[in-house]
């Protein structure tokens, strides 16, 4: 099983495999330009190879490239905020319930959320602030939001945005007004 999405001009899929996915890339890359700048678009879950395909091509009519991350289930994704280069805050976001996200755009009504918990820096697992800080040096020492998974005691880089919502009740929980100061 396996995911699709398409942000910010690069489509990216969580699947079995990158292979399969570049197999399933045929005939002519789509100008890019044609995809929005920003948002996101999910193809949802690929029970299969031929699945598989059919999402990358659809994706293909928005993105010339596409990135394919293995599809790992955990029960929550670390959200490491990290601003100059130093870890600033810890949460832990949780799937919505019965699905692959930590928000079902899907469901009936409003999207709805698995929750989240926001705790103390030095509670989360080293390894995992390790790995989100080392995420970011490449970047530079802006303001970044870097999912992860942790399987086991493997963490694993999801994806680092650059441009991280930091909610009032959420990622400040903890911190309060100091996460601002």
């Amino acid at each position: 099983t396996g995911a699709a999405t398409a942000t910010g001009g690069v489509a990216t899929a969580a699947s079995t495999g990158a292979a399969a996915l570049s197999a399933a890339a045929t005939g002519g890359a789509p100008d890019p330009a044609a995809w929005p700048a920003t948002g996101s678009a999910a193809a949802g879950a690929t029970p299969g190879f031929g699945a598989l395909a059919q999402a990358a091509s659809g994706l293909f009519q928005h993105s010339a490239l596409l990135m394919a991350q293995e599809y790992v289930y955990t029960e929550f994704d670390w959200r490491i905020g990290v601003f100059n280069r130093e870890a600033i805050y810890a949460c832990k976001y949780y799937m919505s319930r019965g699905h692959w996200q930590i928000y079902n755009h899907g469901a009936t009504g409003t999207a709805k959320s698995g929750g989240f918990e926001t705790i103390a820096l030095k509670d989360a697992p080293a390894a995992v602030v390790k790995l989100a800080l080392k995420a970011t040096q490449p970047v530079g020492d802006g303001l970044y939001g870097v999912d992860l998974k942790q399987v086991g005691n493997k963490p694993v880089v999801i994806e680092v945005n650059d441009n991280p919502s930091i909610d009032a009740g959420v990622e400040d929980a903890y911190l309060g007004d100091e996460l601002y100061l």
